[in-house]
C-alpha cells in the first residue's frame, strides 16, 4: 500500500526564471548557489554619499536592457514574459497537445497592493496571466488563470490552491508564478522611506531587485505515468499569521517558526533528515535578533 504522505505529494515538473544574473533557471540557479549576484547603477534614483560629498546613483539588481523605462504592472510584465517563455523551453511544453492545457491551472502571485507603496493601484496587474497565455498561443482557459496579491507569503497560497484543484481532480497540472520588482519610483522611495535601502549611508540596508520565477507542479502519480522530468516535489505547506506584539508595532516570529516546524512534521520522512531552512527577514537591523530568536 502506498504511504499517505508519499500520495499528498507534488512533483514540479517544470521551472523557469528571469533574475539580474540571467534569463534563464539554469544559469540563474547555478550563479546564486555559487555566490555570483549582479548588480548595476541606477540613474534615476540618487543617493547622498558622504564621504565623496557627492551624490551617485543607486545600486540595483535590474534586468538592465529589459526593464529600463517601465513602472509597476509595466515590470512585470516584461519580467513575468521571460520567465514564463523560459518555462516553456526548459520544461519541453511549447509542443504540448491543446488537450494538455484544457485541466491546466495558472496562478500568478503577484506583490501586495500597499497604499504606501503604491499610491495608485495597479489595476491591469491582474490582466497579465492572460496576456502572457494570450502572447504564447497557449490556450488554459479563463477559468483557470487566477490572479493573487500576496506578497511574500503568495506562492504558499497558491502552492495551497493547486493542491486542492489536482486532488478535486479539476485540474492535472497547474503553473504558479510570483513576480516582483522594486526598482520603480515607488517602491524605491517606499523602501527608502522605512529606512531599509542599502546606501553609503545605510549600510544595513537591503539592495533593490526583480525578479520573475515560475514552476509547474502536478500529482506524483499522474507526472511518473506520463513520464514527466520531476525536478523536485512540495511534500507539505503551512501558512500562519503573526500578531504584532501589544508593546511592539513590529510582528514577532513566532508565527513563523511554528508554521515552520508544523511544514516539517507534516513532511517527516525517515530517508530525509536534513533540512535547509532560507526566512527571508526583510526587517530594520534592530529587529532581527528579535526576529531570529524564535528560530
Amino acid at each position: 500500500m502506498q504511504n499517505e504522505k508519499e500520495s499528498n505529494k507534488l512533483s514540479v515538473t517544470g521551472l523557469g526564471m528571469a533574475t539580474s544574473i540571467s534569463r534563464d533557471v539554469i544559469s540563474s540557479c547555478a550563479a546564486q548557489r555559487c555566490g555570483i549576484s549582479r548588480t548595476v547603477e541606477y540613474e534615476y534614483h540618487e543617493v547622498w554619499n558622504p564621504e565623496e560629498e557627492e551624490v551617485e546613483p543607486l545600486v540595483v539588481h535590474m534586468l538592465d536592457g529589459i526593464t529600463e523605462g517601465f513602472e509597476g504592472s509595466g515590470k512585470w510584465i516584461e519580467l513575468a514574459s521571460l520567465a514564463f517563455e523560459d518555462l516553456l523551453r526548459y520544461s519541453l511544453l511549447k509542443d504540448m497537445d491543446p488537450e494538455f492545457w484544457l485541466k491546466t491551472g495558472f496562478i500568478v502571485n503577484f506583490p501586495l497592493l500597499d497604499e504606501s507603496r503604491f499610491p495608485n493601484e495597479e489595476s491591469t496587474a491582474g490582466q497579465i496571466p492572460q496576456n502572457l497565455l494570450s502572447d504564447f498561443n497557449i490556450p488554459i482557459t479563463t477559468q483557470n488563470v487566477i490572479s493573487i496579491f500576496k506578497g511574500h507569503t503568495g506562492i504558499g497560497h497558491a502552492i495551497k490552491i493547486a493542491s486542492e484543484k489536482i486532488y478535486m481532480d479539476v485540474w492535472d497540472q497547474t503553473i504558479i508564478m510570483g513576480v516582483d520588482s522594486y526598482v520603480d519610483y515607488c517602491s524605491l522611495n517606499w523602501i527608502d522611506n522605512n529606512g531599509r535601502l542599502k546606501t553609503p549611508e545605510n549600510s544595513n540596508g537591503f539592495i533593490p531587485g526583480e525578479a520573475a520565477a515560475c514552476f509547474m507542479v502536478e500529482h506524483k502519480e499522474k507526472a511518473k505515468k506520463r513520464m514527466a522530468l520531476e525536478q523536485g516535489y512540495i511534500g507539505a505547506t503551512q501558512i500562519g499569521q503573526e500578531e504584532k506584539n501589544e508593546t511592539d508595532k513590529y510582528f514577532s516570529s513566532k508565527e513563523l517558526a511554528i508554521s515552520i516546524l508544523r511544514t516539517l512534521q507534516a513532511n517527516s520522512n525517515e530517508a530525509c533528515n536534513i533540512y535547509s531552512i532560507y526566512v527571508d527577514l526583510m526587517v530594520k537591523p534592530s529587529k532581527r535578533k528579535q526576529w531570529q530568536k524564535p528560530l
